[in-house]
């Protein structure tokens, strides 16, 4: 059973809305609609905790994802497959969306760095698309979306949250066969 969902991304308004942020952004979808939560400050990241969940945003920078991530399961007693971590993917194309109990990094530095924390790779994924890549990598994702792509970037948002609603309500192989019917 997933207990926290840990949206990866970059803190600080400059980031705010950059392509390596869609974590983020699923994260703020996800609790938007509920004023009355608060978060709690740790040293390495803000939670939220809604319906015996925990909403966690890495305050590390996405490079060092992985310390906030090991921060809270050591606080809270979390294991590494009650976890499910929100990326941005480059290999995707924007609005796609891959979740998959476990995997690899895929060569996203943020994921690579909860492995690296944590000693393995047993945590589900929910890989967000924003791909193709139009530039150099670094500059790609931490640009903004353009006006056209923000539309099918909202699209992707909403069935994200679909997603992760499956996943708490009726566990992540339900949702992993049901991800393609979110995306409608």
């Amino acid at each position: 059973m997933i207990k926290c969902v840990v949206g990866l991304g970059n803190p600080g308004e400059q980031y705010k809305f950059t392509r390596h942020n869609v974590g983020f952004m699923l994260l703020d979808k996800l609790i938007e609609k509920r004023a009355s939560l608060r978060p709690k400050k740790l040293k390495k990241s803000l939670l939220y905790e809604y319906s015996g969940k925990k909403l966690v945003y890495p305050m590390t920078f996405m490079n060092l994802s992985g310390k906030a991530v090991k921060e809270v399961m050591s606080n809270f007693g979390i294991l590494p497959q009650e976890i499910l971590v929100i990326s941005d993917d480059f290999n995707l194309p924007l609005g796609k969306i891959r979740l998959r109990k476990k995997g690899s990094a895929g060569g996203h530095n943020g994921l690579q760095s909860v492995i690296d924390e944590i000693g393995t790779a047993d945590f589900a994924r929910l890989r967000m698309g924003i791909g193709p890549v139009e530039r150099d990598v670094i500059d790609f994702v931490l640009s903004d979306f353009s006006n056209e792509q923000k539309e099918l970037l909202q699209k992707m948002l909403d069935a994200g949250v679909k997603i992760v609603y499956n996943v708490f309500s009726r566990g992540i192989d339900f949702a992993i066969s049901n991800v393609n019917s979110m995306l409608k």
